[in-house]
């Protein structure tokens, strides 16, 4: 049994990532999963009949947990399971300092990332940590116990919603962008500069 646990509720890139990826392991592991999110009012008319069975599903301290939210909450995490594994995301050049705590942690055997630029951000901070060390005691530094851990699972998409298909034109390039374009040209999503 594998244990998803995220807020499946709103429509943050977190909430869709653990509600895709809970439906995605759901099919692929036999209805073996668990999901276990917060439940706001009226939550049953929210969810699948599959999301609802994962959420009714019984707990079990062996079971697998995947992680997905920001680590300084995995200690919520431990009150249920003893095999926890965080899924990392990020979008900035390093991720905040005090995350190393909670990702060196000795109970966390793994940590997922979607991609290498989340590697990159995990091991930009903790060397900045090493700058810190003994260069003649390196065992110490975070990086070299971090690195090990972290393992690629590349976000998926849905085959179902997104086919491809040929182009009528072949002078046209067509692409899908899922930012918002709230603050112009500053946006952190980047689409103004797809515009250009």
């Amino acid at each position: 049994m594998i244990n998803i646990w995220g807020d499946l509720f709103g429509t943050s890139g977190f909430n869709s990532h653990v509600r895709q990826l809970a439906n995605a392991l759901y099919e692929v592991n036999n209805g073996n999963v668990r999901l276990q999110t917060r439940l706001p009012e009226n939550w049953v008319r929210l969810v699948s009949d599959n999301e609802l069975k994962m959420i009714q599903a019984s707990a079990s301290r062996d079971m697998v947990t995947i992680f997905i939210g920001h680590p300084q909450f995995l200690p919520l995490a431990y009150s249920e399971s003893d095999n926890v594994i965080p899924f990392v995301v990020w979008e900035g050049d390093k991720v905040p300092k005090m995350w190393l705590q909670y990702l060196l942690d000795e109970r966390i055997k793994l940590i997922f990332v979607p991609s290498n630029h989340v590697i990159t951000a995990i091991l930009n901070t903790a060397s900045d940590n090493c700058a810190n060390h003994d260069i003649n005691d390196l065992s110490k530094c975070e990086t070299f116990k971090l690195e090990p851990k972290i393992k690629i699972i590349p976000h998926g998409w849905n085959q179902t919603l997104f086919i491809p298909r040929e182009k009528q034109d072949k002078n046209t390039f067509v692409f899908v962008a899922n930012k918002g374009f709230a603050q112009g040209i500053q946006d952190r999503g980047g689409i103004g500069i797809l515009l250009q």
